[in-house]
């Protein structure tokens, strides 16, 4: 019996010996947060923290010295002191946990805020130009191919002026929905301009892209957009068309450096998506078609090539 009180009383010292290291490692992990987090209530959290955690450390050495001693009434007297700091600390851990979870969903919301556009619902242009860049440089390494679509709605501005901004506004949150609904998780839609919108089509091979482009094509051209007519206190049903333009790294013979193909990518789509205005808009021209065009028809259309930016498109 003495040699199991023997072995019992090892263990039990053994146990808080290696809780004690571990509460001295979480000293210093619990200083290294201090340091990293601002000055603020939850700094003063993780301060209260620490100190609750030297607290403990001092409890487990003092229980290890007076079981040593031979002085367990001592001993067990410290057990309800540990057992209400463990609570304590436990309690100080869920708050500092509940309000770090706030933070990261409030910081998670403004990321989501800041990277999408306010009134379509899908990317905006900083994001677009961030995944473009990467999507560039992937593609240039790993030797694969990604395509782009130019998207712009005819005659918007007829919309606007016939029955308001705010259905213009309406007819854009719907296309914008519409987009994200037809494509895949991995593509990128983005809003481009005013009623511009850009398609990113990550490992896409120039015909798949005019697949998904003459995909998109037809279900805005059979979509039906009911607006609120404010002024007249009735409902219109709107209809519009979209003309757009593809370009794929595979249709460029550029030697252009994988940083600046993503300017080249978008500007071919731009002049693709030109010469389907011209060719009478409702249609989805490709970069390819243009670059073989005829010559007469090639100089028009490279004059254009900025059009996007300098709002040359025919209305």
């Amino acid at each position: 019996m003495q040699a199991i009180g023997f072995i019992g009383s090892y263990w039990q010292q053994s146990l808080t010996i290696i809780g004690a290291f571990f509460l001295l490692a979480s000293v210093f992990l619990v200083g290294r947060i201090i340091r990293e987090v601002p000055k603020d209530s939850e700094r003063s959290k993780w301060v209260s923290i620490n100190v609750l955690v030297l607290f403990f450390l001092l409890a487990y050495v003092l229980y290890i010295i007076l079981e040593g001693v031979g002085a367990n009434t001592h001993a067990e007297s410290l057990v309800p002191i540990i057992l209400i700091a463990g609570a304590v600390f436990v309690y100080l851990v869920c708050r500092i946990s509940c309000s770090t979870t706030i933070a990261l969903k409030r910081a998670e919301t403004l990321e989501i805020e800041n990277i999408t556009d306010s009134l379509t619902g899908v990317f905006n242009r900083r994001y677009l130009d961030r995944r473009l860049r990467e999507e560039c440089l992937l593609g240039y390494r790993h030797k694969y191919d990604s395509a782009v679509i130019m998207l712009d709605i005819d005659h918007f501005k007829r919309v606007n002026d016939v029955y308001g901004h705010q259905a213009g506004d309406v007819v854009l949150q719907q296309i914008g929905l519409a987009l994200n609904s037809i494509l895949r998780k991995t593509d990128v839609v983005a809003r481009y301009g005013g009623e511009e919108f850009l398609v990113l089509l990550p490992r896409a091979d120039h015909e798949s892209a005019m697949l998904v482009a003459e995909n998109i094509r037809k279900h805005i051209e059979q979509s039906v957009h009911q607006v609120d007519i404010c002024k007249k206190r009735e409902k219109k049903l709107i209809q519009v068309t979209a003309s757009m333009g593809v370009a794929s790294f595979s249709s460029i013979s550029t030697e252009a450096s994988p940083e600046n193909m993503c300017c080249v990518i978008v500007d071919c789509a731009d002049k693709a998506l030109y010469a389907a205005k011209v060719a009478g808009r409702n249609r989805v021209s490709s970069w390819r078609e243009v670059r073989c065009a005829q010559p007469e028809n090639a100089d028009a259309i490279q004059g254009a090539g900025s059009g996007l930016w300098a709002n040359e498109y025919p209305a």
